[in-house]
């Protein structure tokens, strides 16, 4: 048997999520599907994939042994082509969906299939076939899953884009042409000669998705300068939408009419109706009603829309009887489209009206070279300043260097109720029950700043000196100089204990990560100017 079955994950609903043919958050379990993340190269590449390349030379995995000599060439050259994109010493990892079976599988150095973890599903593919094509998945009872071939097969090709912060255009890359991605179930073959077939009509259809973001920090220049861009990945698609499931004596029809608006797409369709026939007769229709959440905001059209699932009601195969239907009811708080900033640090909404993705940071970094300063002549130390007044240098006298920067960015705090945000959140019966579901958020708790203080204690001799001044106390922006000079007329030696307490504040509104922060101190004799 194939079941077929309607599912929804109730896990809350991430920003750059995109629904299903079926609606947001749902799952039709029908037929099955092999799909791959490729690693580097696409293992069936010609020229370069992990199937038709040596692979990883012995040499580099002998690590006790020193590497010299023509060794030393060749693994150099190995890894310069592994970084290029010449080789792949990694192979992609392929994902299995079918009938109840779930779980990955990648080919070892020998071209054959090893599930991950071990599973007693035996795998068959030609590893000399380029492109891969067919893929044949065997269970513990005989049944053979017949994946791909002529018909059955997506491609894709992805393609880079970056963006300054004003969304103007900077680069785009296209890492492959298209690549076989997905291997659809065509066939199910019992021992007995039973067989259940799948058909599927082409669908093309463009996503965009991985909105990342890098900051780029100049400490070279002479004015400290801070530049970033944006990036997505948009992935171009020839794929299919399954059509019919044909069986003995009967057959299941997937009926498809509307275009998708929440894709790039002219001919993404989103499901209507499933119709179950036998013997040429149509025994039932399940029609499948939806809509769109709609979002707010600047940006394309298709990015503000997602599908939306609102009822599944069954009828007669005339259509002249029906029950009532499965209601579907959500959380309509509005989220923002599709790509853009709003969103936690795991990619759920969180209502914050963020322009930028990434979040507050105060950062150290130490004996970076730097040249445009401030002098101050009491100390001989030299205090940065940069025009942005989020970001700071320190440097001593003896050119050692601690750089704070700090960078107002988002807010990438989680947010609750916000995060349930377009959730599921009651579904009404037939029979007029209905079950309402609860969300709350998961908790988590993060390190607290260890500010560390510590006690110092030096002795200073003091010729000539009954005591040393009294210096006041303040509170002062680092650097600091405090000096403390003895009086005249005195011809014995004095010790003097000096005490200087330090209190640390994370200087950053809303930052919860901050950093520790550990002063140093130098005592410096100013008659030798020598550091004591």
């Amino acid at each position: 048997s194939v079941p077929v079955s309607l599912s929804y994950h109730p896990s809350g609903i991430r920003l750059d999520e995109e629904s299903s043919w079926v609606g947001l958050g749902w799952v039709l379990n029908a037929g099955g599907v092999i799909t791959r993340s490729v690693a580097g190269v696409n293992d069936d590449d010609p020229s370069w994939g992990y199937l038709n390349t040596p692979g990883i030379p012995s040499r580099l995995m002998e690590y006790a042994r020193p590497i010299t000599g023509g060794d030393a060439t060749t693994l150099t050259n190995y890894l310069l082509n592994a970084t290029l994109n010449h080789t792949d010493p990694e192979p992609d990892i392929y994902y299995f969906n079918f009938n109840g079976y779930s779980g990955k599988f990648v080919f070892d150095a020998n071209g054959v299939a090893q599930t991950i973890p071990y599973s007693t599903l035996r795998i068959e593919a030609n590893p000399n076939e380029s492109p891969l094509t067919n893929f044949t998945v065997i269970t513990e009872d005989g049944i053979k899953y017949k994946f791909g071939g002529t018909g059955y097969v997506e491609e894709s090709r992805p393609e880079y884009a970056k963006y300054d912060d004003a969304g103007g255009f900077l680069s785009q890359s296209k890492l492959h042409q298209y690549f076989n991605s997905a291997w659809y179930l065509r066939e199910i073959r019992t021992p007995n000669g039973e067989t259940v077939t799948f058909t599927y009509i082409a669908e093309n259809c463009q996503t965009e998705s991985n909105l990342s973001q890098t900051r780029f920090v100049d400490f070279n220049s002479s004015v400290l300068s801070i530049y970033s861009n944006n990036s997505t990945v948009k992935n171009y698609i020839l794929g299919l939408r399954l059509s019919k499931i044909n069986f003995n004596n009967g057959e299941v029809e997937f009926y498809t009419n509307k275009t998708r608006e929440d894709l790039n797409t002219t001919t993404a369709k989103a499901l209507e109706k499933i119709i179950v026939r036998q013997n040429g007769s149509t025994l039932l229709n399940y029609v499948f009603t939806t809509s769109y959440f709609q979002s707010t905001g600047t940006g394309p059209e298709y990015l503000k829309k997602r599908l939306k699932l609102n009822s599944v009601q069954e009828f007669s195969g005339d259509l002249a009887r029906s029950k009532p239907p499965y209601l579907f009811t959500y959380d309509e708080t509005p989220m923002s489209p599709r790509n853009s900033f709003g969103q936690d640090h795991w990619g759920y909404y969180n209502g914050k009206p963020n322009t930028v993705l990434i979040p507050a940071v105060a950062d150290k970094q130490k004996d970076i070279t730097r040249t445009s300063s401030i002098y101050d002549p009491n100390s001989g130390d030299y205090l940065l300043e940069n025009n942005n007044t989020n970001n700071f240098d320190y440097v001593d006298g003896n050119g050692l260097k601690n750089k704070i920067i700090r960078y107002n960015g988002a807010d990438r705090e989680p947010q609750f109720p916000a995060m349930r945000a377009l959730s599921l959140i009651k579904v009404t019966y037939p029979t007029g029950g209905y079950t309402n579901y609860s969300y709350e958020p998961h908790s988590y708790k993060l390190p607290q700043p260890k500010y560390v203080f510590q006690s110092y204690s030096k002795s200073i001799t003091a010729d000539n000196s009954t005591a040393a001044n009294n210096v006041a106390t303040s509170t002062v922006n680092m650097p600091q100089v405090i000096q403390a000079i003895p009086n005249a007329n005195v011809t014995t030696t004095l010790f003097a204990d000096i005490t200087i307490d330090f209190s640390a504040l994370c200087c950053m509104d809303q930052l919860k990560l901050c950093p520790s922060v550990r002063p140093t101190i130098y005592l410096k004799d100013i008659t030798t100017n020598q550091m004591v």
